[in-house]
């Protein structure tokens, strides 16, 4: 009996110690990921707010651009504005060597950050050229590039956030729409997804 004890005390101090280095390891974590972080080098355009730079995924800070497959309105006509966007990045940046700095990570571990050369921010730069919109910064480029018609201001368009929402309720819309389809020509597939032809979706 008295050997079961310390076996069980001996597991007990494991599992506290274990359990304690694991909480360190996440303070650590969370601490490196509020330090600082510079990058410098050449910088490879995803679209009108996301870099690669060094391997590391970089969203410009307080900015919004068009995603790669929106469209806005000039003229009455579609025009493919996210690619203009890109492009426009791509153009701006020119092969420099660039400095992104930020202590934030946005979604899909992307570095939120300033992004310069010397004292060029490419951040400002994309807002008051029209080809994103505030986001949290940039008000007044904003402002200034509306007043000018730059970028996607020659027309009307949806702001990103807007046009990204939008779209996923689309998607679902559309996924409501196939998944019966499927269910009633593929039976099989729905009984083996854990489906049923006579739920309702």
């Amino acid at each position: 009996m008295h050997r079961k004890s310390n076996r069980v005390s001996s597991l007990r101090s494991v599992v506290t110690t274990v359990a304690f280095l694991f909480l360190l390891a996440l303070i650590a974590a969370e601490l490196s990921r509020n330090e600082p972080h510079e990058l410098m080098g050449h910088a490879g355009v995803s679209d009108g707010d996301t870099l690669t730079l060094n391997a590391q995924r970089v969203r410009l800070k307080g900015i919004d651009a068009p995603e790669l497959q929106q469209q806005c309105e000039r003229d009455g006509k579609n025009w493919p504005c996210g690619l203009a966007a890109r492009m426009a990045l791509k153009k701006k940046l020119g092969g420099k060597e660039i400095r992104c700095s930020g202590t934030a990570f946005y979604r899909y571990g992307r570095l939120l950050a300033l992004c310069a050369a010397g004292r060029k921010d490419f951040n400002a730069w994309m807002v008051l050229q029209g080809w994103a919109v505030a986001y949290g910064g940039y008000a007044r480029e904003e402002a200034q590039a509306r007043q000018a018609g730059k970028g996607v201001w020659q027309g009307t368009f949806e702001r990103p956030e807007v046009w990204r929402r939008n779209r996923q309720a689309a998607d679902e819309d559309n996924e409501r729409l196939v998944i019966p389809f499927l269910c009633a020509k593929f039976g099989v597939l729905c009984a083996e997804t854990g489906g049923n032809e006579n739920e309702t979706f």
